[in-house]
């Protein structure tokens, strides 16, 4: 459950990154920097779902 919520924490870590000013930045490079932090985000989230997932298969074996 601690694996996951510091996956869910980084996650939302990450995506209040993308809310801090990067207006002058170039646009291209705007978006590959938005892109990388949601992808990661979305990675981190993804690893939490799976960590979460697996505690309850075990919580579940156990019963």
């Amino acid at each position: 459950m601690r694996e996951a919520i510091g996956h869910l924490r980084k996650a939302l870590a990450e995506l209040d990154e993308c809310n801090k000013p990067i207006y002058d930045l170039p646009h291209s490079e705007k978006r590959v920097m938005l892109y990388a932090m949601l992808s990661n985000a979305y990675n981190l989230i993804g690893s939490a779902a799976c960590v979460l997932e697996r505690e309850e298969e075990e919580t579940c074996e156990k019963s």
